[in-house]
């Protein structure tokens, strides 16, 4: 009896979304996934920075992103209230056709949430990266979680302790610490 042929399954499409390519850790963890996921071929990921390009390229910190072959596309936000990157965003998602959509700051998951569920995307909140030992009731960060977290499809933290200051819902939550690059010191 002959072997069956293996069918090509195409990549899952992943499309990555922050607020600013800053100096921070959340930044370092992005680009350590991207550069991970860059090696498997059965994932395809396009980065989505609500920023501006001019106002980014002269603040990045990180020399590896610009050695990753990610496309990165900036979706020029103006201010914190500027919706029209919402427009870019959807415009984006609909040509790309992302299979996941991987929010990493609050603010992104309330521009993307709407969006992820319009286009029928799964979406990923991981905007859990602290622990606060209290977050205060009606605070933005507390309201946003709130409002967000009932319709993601995971929410993703970089540690347990953080998943539970935020009280993210146990049955939708993961956490994955942070990792390090060790070709980063040799």
């Amino acid at each position: 009896m002959p072997a069956k042929k293996a069918r090509h399954q195409p990549p899952i499409k992943v499309l990555l979304l922050i607020d600013r390519l800053g100096a921070g850790g959340k930044e370092r963890q992005l680009i350590e996934l991207l550069k991970g996921l860059e090696r498997r071929r059965e994932v395809e990921c396009r980065l989505a920075v609500l920023a501006n390009q001019q106002t980014q390229l002269l603040h990045s910190h990180f020399p590896d992103l610009h050695k990753l072959d990610t496309p990165i596309y900036y979706l020029d936000r103006r201010s914190a209230k500027d919706i029209s990157a919402f427009g870019r965003l959807y415009r984006l998602c609909r040509d790309f056709q992302p299979d996941i959509l991987h929010s990493w700051e609050l603010m992104c998951s309330v521009y993307a949430l709407p969006l992820a569920k319009l286009l029928g995307i799964r979406f990923i909140n991981h905007t859990i990266q602290n622990a606060p030992a209290r977050i205060g009731f009606l605070s933005r960060v507390w309201l946003r979680s709130r409002l967000t977290f009932p319709f993601s499809d995971v929410v993703l933290a970089n540690s347990r302790a953080g998943l539970k200051a935020y009280r993210a819902p146990a049955r939708k939550s993961a956490y994955i610490h942070n990792g390090f690059d060790l070709e980063r010191i040799q």
